[in-house]
């Protein structure tokens, strides 16, 4: 292993430690094979972060490795921080053309994960993934079918917040069934508050564009950004990935509202436990921590 450098092995140290070439090749043959789960959450995390600086790994190689990996990962916390960088490497830096050729591959891989996988928590996080990711005729008809109660999937129990995400990503992604989705969820939903949450986001995955402006520009007002997870989860459907052409328009009354955010929001001090994106590398090395301790 001395012809290989494996920076930051033991996962305490901070900041961006760039490895070369060789070793990251050398890490992706096999990740597994090395038994410390900090080292290798360690290593995924400089091969992120190589991704994203454009340094030597690319986007399409990073989601084939992370796919290659998950049948023989076990640590359920490295399975959590793959499946979360596999999403944002997906919409966010796979180019919509490569996403269609690896679509097939990318439910298969997870949709076999899902039904084989015997713990329930993990089982949960591939199912999860795999509902974000679906985009296939056949996937899309899978997801409607759970949310039916029409199909159900040994050991995965589904809870009222699934079946409203699900509504939600069914809406996205099937557009002119949006109002039959949403309408349909929200007369199941018995909890007062997320009804009235999944009330406040429903404008956000409107096949109509002119509702989707009228929330957009609701949220200019104080009043209507005082329950700040769920306005994160009406911007996040507005800005998906799959709406991108139609949302750049609000980026500069974005920017223009970000002074007024920052005084009036409470995103630096949460209470209600919303998890909120940290810059990546402070983030990531949360992971090595939590393996650590």
């Amino acid at each position: 292993m001395a012809d290989y450098n494996f920076l930051n092995s033991d996962g305490f140290s901070y900041g961006y430690f760039k490895m070369d070439e060789k070793t990251i090749s050398e890490f992706l043959v096999d990740p597994v094979k090395e038994a410390d789960p900090v080292f290798r959450a360690s290593m995924w995390i400089n091969c992120w972060e190589s991704m994203v600086r454009g340094d030597v790994l690319t986007s399409e190689l990073m989601i084939q490795s992370m796919l290659s990996v998950l049948h023989a990962e076990e640590n359920p916390l490295i399975i959590d921080y793959l499946l979360s960088n596999l999403q944002t490497a997906w919409w966010t830096f796979l180019p919509e053309s490569n996403r269609s050729l690896l679509q097939n591959e990318l439910e298969t891989i997870l949709w076999e994960l899902v039904l084989v996988t015997p713990d329930a928590g993990k089982k949960n996080s591939y199912f999860h993934a795999y509902r974000n990711m679906v985009m296939s005729k056949e996937g899309l008809e899978r997801i409607e079918q759970m949310w039916l109660d029409k199909l159900n999937v040994k050991d995965l129990i589904l809870s009222e917040e699934d079946k409203m995400t699900m509504a939600y990503e069914l809406a996205l992604k099937n557009p002119e069934k949006g109002a039959y989705y949403l309408s349909t969820q929200l007369k199941e939903i018995k909890n007062p508050d997320r009804i009235k949450r999944f009330e406040f986001v429903m404008p956000a995955l409107s096949n109509d564009q002119s509702v989707r402006d009228s929330f957009f520009e609701s949220l200019k007002q104080g009043k209507n950004r005082e329950h700040e997870p769920w306005v994160l989860e009406g911007l996040h459907y507005l800005h998906h990935p799959l709406r991108a052409k139609d949302t750049q328009k609000y980026l500069l009354p974005s920017l223009e509202l970000l002074q007024e955010i920052q005084l009036t929001g409470d995103i630096f001090f949460r209470s209600d436990g919303c998890k909120l994106r940290l810059a990546d590398t402070h983030q990531q090395r949360q992971l090595t921590w939590l393996i650590h301790f």
